[in-house]
């Protein structure tokens, strides 16, 4: 199950006294057609993820020491890593492999080199960037 979709159960909330449940305790089935459900890929998901990204973020950004030397990519890089993997234990935030990696690959693009650029910047293939506006590269 995606961190996505752990989260989006997570803010389903239990039935309250005025509502009746079926079964051993479950939501009736007039509550669960109430109960507006949001398709995979709309925006509420992403802002989630964002909303984790930036937490994640912040923590790092805070807890990194800031007379380190910069240029030290690999070093950095690997504090960060350390970091990230602590903070993510903290506050039992479970995700995936990929999706570890992933939110890693993005937040240390953000704080060691141009963010969402980066990836491209990085590909020997590409050799000219422009950027058009916020989503339009």
């Amino acid at each position: 199950m995606s961190l996505l979709k752990r989260i989006e159960q997570g803010k389903t909330s239990p039935p309250t006294s005025g509502q009746t449940s079926g079964g051993l305790g479950q939501p009736s089935l007039i509550n669960t057609q109430a109960r507006r459900v949001v398709p995979p890929g709309v925006s509420g998901q992403k802002d989630t993820y964002t909303d984790l990204k930036t937490r994640v973020q912040n923590r790092l950004l805070s807890e990194l020491d800031p007379s380190m030397d910069i240029t030290r990519i690999t070093e950095v890089r690997s504090t960060i890593q350390d970091l990230f993997e602590q903070v993510l234990a903290e506050e039992n935030i479970v995700l995936s492999r990929p999706e570890r990696q992933r939110l890693f690959e993005q937040i240390s693009a953000e704080i060691l080199g141009f963010g969402p650029l980066q990836p491209l910047l990085e590909d020997e293939t590409i050799t000219e960037v422009m950027v058009n506006g916020a989503k339009n590269i």
